[in-house]
């Protein structure tokens, strides 16, 4: 998966229901966060309920590396049931 994000250049959507804060899950939000910082759009789904199971850190991450300017969106974070957050 590490490759197929390094290998992106317009889009990254992912869709998962745990996002943990393990060594793989922390490396593949540190490459989706470098990607939507170079101008990647970048979504990621993350399941409701488990979206709790989520280190913030690993959320703060994404969420650092959203719209370079208001109204632009190149990181977003959904929850499965599709509230924005």
């Amino acid at each position: 998966m590490i490759d197929l994000i390094l290998q992106a250049r317009r889009s990254i959507h992912l869709s998962t229901l745990i996002l943990a804060g393990d060594e793989v899950g922390t490396e593949i939000v540190a490459r989706i966060a470098e990607k939507a910082r170079a101008g990647v759009e970048v979504r990621v789904l993350v399941d409701a309920l488990f979206r709790f199971r989520t280190p913030r850190r690993l959320l703060r991450m994404l969420r650092a590396a959203g719209p370079a300017r208001p109204g632009s969106c190149r990181c977003g974070i959904c929850r499965f049931a599709g509230t924005p957050t």
